[in-house]
């Protein structure tokens, strides 16, 4: 169990890695500008109950204008459980060569939430090595 914990682990330190090396290409090439809530879309299939309380996740769904005059609609990839007001202004960034690849220009979104994923995946594997060596059974004991 401890190789599969490694591989798992080691993937998501990857994904993680990913996700920031393209953030952070978006960032420093990327166009910023401001985009408004035109709407909110909910997927009934990620709904979930807690304590029998339905949880709801809502997108929003935002337009904006490139340098180029082009006009872009889309959804935001991050949602909340709750939805945003129609009209309120957000901060995005956009790629030149693509527009329609656009996220929410927040430290959180583009580093923050990657750095977190590869901080997980770095602490999966160290607790594989560590369990495979029997590090974790000797402190246990003590």
């Amino acid at each position: 169990t401890e190789v599969i914990i490694i591989i798992i682990s080691s993937v998501i330190t990857l994904v993680g890695i990913l996700i920031f090396i393209r953030n952070w290409k978006l960032s420093k090439n990327g166009t910023r500008t401001i985009a408004k809530i035109t709407g909110n879309f909910h997927s009934a299939a990620e709904d979930s109950y807690d304590n029998g309380r339905h949880i709801k996740t809502f997108y929003p769904l935002i337009e904006f204008t490139t340098v180029k005059g082009l006009v872009i609609k889309g959804q935001l990839d991050r949602g909340s459980n709750v939805e945003k007001e129609i009209g309120k202004k957000i901060k995005i960034i956009y790629d030149s060569d693509n527009p329609d690849l656009f996220k929410t220009d927040s430290f959180v979104v583009l580093f923050l939430i990657p750095i977190i994923v590869i901080f997980i995946g770095i602490l999966g594997n160290v607790w594989g090595v560590l369990e495979m060596n029997g590090v974790l059974n000797i402190l246990i004991e003590q």
